[in-house]
């Protein structure tokens, strides 16, 4: 299996402190501590998360982070923070977004003394500002917004460029995610990717992020609806663009299906392993694969040790493509049809491109036979795009950018914490309007009706958020302790359903 060491700058800047684990015993980081902080008072950091899959394990290392200094960190599936934070100590929010559709959330959140940082891991798609501005920033949200953390130059021009007043208020601090991706940090997944590759030989990795109507959980008129609520002043542009990409989607969707036989026919001793997006159904890509004995469609916990154990990974724009750069996994991006208005996403100039199926296997040929290497545009994509820090880790940056807003500390005991505040207790009648019940009331029974059968609702929230254990989340932390010692004495506990505190 060939990879590659793409750029010196993905060492983390943790990686120094290996070194000194040779004489420290790792133990159990939440369940001992010789140093423990008996005081109540303490800051407090609040850390939606969306999709489980994508966010949760680099929301949690934030929490280690921020729990080593000081901070009880609080993370869990987003609708229960919102419901959580409405009546919970005031803290710092990290917030996915700031579209428009979350203004009356960031503004009861601030109402409740709550500071809002913005850590937008989609701003990678800033290429597009008119577009990224429009749907992604608003003069409401920018305005609830305490800090933004940008994830390159590029994304912090954009920004800036629209609403001049976050200036101040806007740092490069980069994304998470890379720091899970750069050593020594990726190494935790190795056993997993081992088991993958145990299960499955010798792969080709296919991840899919196309979200059309062939294949999203939820159909047109979600994706419809859910573009008009995100941008609602131009609701116009927004559906002829959102028209325009959800068939550009179905049709990039038949491209790949059409590719899978010739990739299994073509590479007969590697498995074909494709995995569906979190709001796609695996079904359409199951019949497309005809039964064919070296193709599967599997999707099970996090995408990296997915990559990390492939051969070679195939997309069309996908952030898998910017993560197989970093872990040093080749990468091909399939452009048939190229369009610049939508294939313009940073992966595509960290991958080789490729735009027919005939130039799509010979570049498959070059990474097996261990030829591959990133194009030359990647370190132009680095420089301007993907902030990776030679001092510090990103989420030490976004630490230090949230010390800067002096959060006060507050009373707050994680140990007993759900029992005078569970969810049970009033927080439910407290939450914020949700989308999906904004846009039900915005646009009747459009929405629902298509999907009003709850085995499609409860399947679609099952994707994003499948669930995990407290038992999971201490050996994650444990994981992160092998590698950065200061996380060695962190104590975590449930607060609930889907929620989760990690402190000192």
């Amino acid at each position: 299996m060939y990879h590659y060491e793409p750029v010196a700058a993905l060492e983390s800047p943790i990686a120094s402190l290996a070194g000194s684990l040779a004489s420290i015993e790792v133990g159990s980081p939440n369940m001992e501590s010789s140093a423990r902080n008996t005081s109540t008072a303490r800051k407090v950091m609040y850390l939606p998360v969306e999709v489980m899959h994508r966010a949760f394990d680099s929301r949690l290392l934030l929490a280690c982070h921020a729990a080593a200094r000081g901070y009880a960190a609080v993370l869990g599936a987003k609708s229960k923070i919102a419901k959580l934070a409405a009546n919970a100590p005031p803290g710092i929010v990290i917030e996915k977004s700031i579209v428009p559709e979350q203004t009356k959330t960031l503004e009861y959140l601030r109402g409740r003394g709550h500071q809002i940082v913005c850590l937008d891991e989609e701003g990678d798609g800033c290429r597009r500002r008119s577009l990224y501005q429009g749907r992604r920033l608003s003069r409401e949200t920018t305005a609830a917004t305490d800090t933004f953390a940008a994830l390159g130059e590029l994304h912090r021009e954009v920004v800036l460029e629209a609403h001049p007043d976050l200036e101040p208020r806007t740092l490069v601090t980069g994304n998470p995610r890379i720091d899970l991706w750069s050593r020594p940090f990726r190494e935790i997944y190795r056993d997993q990717a081992d088991a993958i590759r145990a299960r499955h030989g010798d792969y080709i990795l296919l991840p899919s992020n196309f979200k059309g109507t062939r294949s999203h959980i939820r159909g047109l008129d979600f994706l419809m609806a859910l573009g008009v609520a995100n941008d609602p002043e131009n609701t116009r542009r927004n559906q002829e663009y959102l028209a325009q990409h959800i068939e550009r989607l179905d049709v990039m969707f038949d491209e790949f299906t059409a590719l899978i036989p010739v990739l299994a026919a073509s590479f007969p001793d590697h498995t074909i392993l494709i995995r569906p997006h979190p709001t796609e159904r695996a079904g359409p890509w199951r019949e497309a694969s005809g039964g064919l004995p070296n193709v599967v469609v599997e999707y099970d916990g996090v995408v990296t040790p997915y990559i990390m154990g492939a051969d070679c990974l195939l997309h069309h724009g996908c952030t898998t493509g910017m993560e197989s750069y970093f872990l040093g996994t080749p990468a091909v991006a399939y452009l048939p049809r190229f369009d610049p208005t939508f294939d313009d996403h940073p992966s595509v100039d960290l991958s080789q491109r490729a735009h027919s199926v005939e130039e799509t296997l010979e570049k498959i040929r070059i990474a097996l036979d261990g030829r591959h290497s990133p194009p030359e545009s990647a370190r132009a994509v680095l420089d301007r795009e993907i902030a990776v820090h030679e001092d510090r880790t990103a989420c030490t940056a976004i630490i230090d950018a949230v010390e800067m807003l002096h959060p006060a500390p507050v009373e707050f005991d994680p140990a007993t914490f759900a029992a005078g505040h569970g969810q049970e207790r009033g927080v439910e009648n407290n939450r914020t309007p949700g989308l999906f019940g904004r846009l039900r009331r915005a646009l009747g029974q459009r929405i629902g009706a298509p999907h009003a059968d709850d085995e499609i609702s409860e399947l679609y929230r099952q994707r994003k958020w499948p669930g995990t254990s407290l038992e999971e989340v201490r050996r994650k932390i444990d994981g992160y302790a092998a590698v950065d010692p200061r996380f060695r004495h962190l104590e975590s506990a449930s607060l609930g359903e889907k929620l989760f505190c990690v402190w000192r």
